[in-house]
């Protein structure tokens, strides 16, 4: 990051923030390139933000559950002309989009605490 800031100097930092890891090796490697992106960019004072995985698909697909093939007819849609090597490239150019625009996380469903369909009223089963 030290190098690419001196070749290009960048004002913002946005990246992928991921809340579901498929194991636990997967959640240590994130959390540990997460610390070090944010380190480096608190000790140069440039702005970061994680954009979450469903606020990108949004913007990219109008759908939070977009598939990758999807992802990538959409980035190919947008930037006709753009060749994109894989989903990852598509993915990273809609997350840079995704933060540029300021689309919000979208919302969680709050689940009710103690409830299962045997002990909700009937009017929530």
């Amino acid at each position: 990051l030290e190098e690419l800031l001196k070749v290009r100097p960048f004002q913002r930092v946005a990246f992928e923030e991921v809340r579901r890891h498929l194991g636990a090796d997967a959640a240590y490697w994130y959390g540990a390139i997460v610390g070090q992106l944010t380190a480096f960019c608190e000790e140069h004072s440039i702005p970061y933000e994680g954009i979450p995985v469903g606020s990108v698909k949004i913007t990219a697909c109008k759908r939070g559950n977009a598939d990758k093939s999807m992802m990538l007819a959409a980035a190919a849609a947008k930037w006709p002309g753009v060749p994109f090597a894989d989903d990852n490239e598509a993915d990273a150019r809609w997350i840079a989009e995704t933060a540029f625009l300021g689309v919000p996380a979208p919302k969680r469903p709050v689940k009710k605490k103690g409830r299962t369909p045997a002990t909700a009223p009937a009017s929530e089963a």
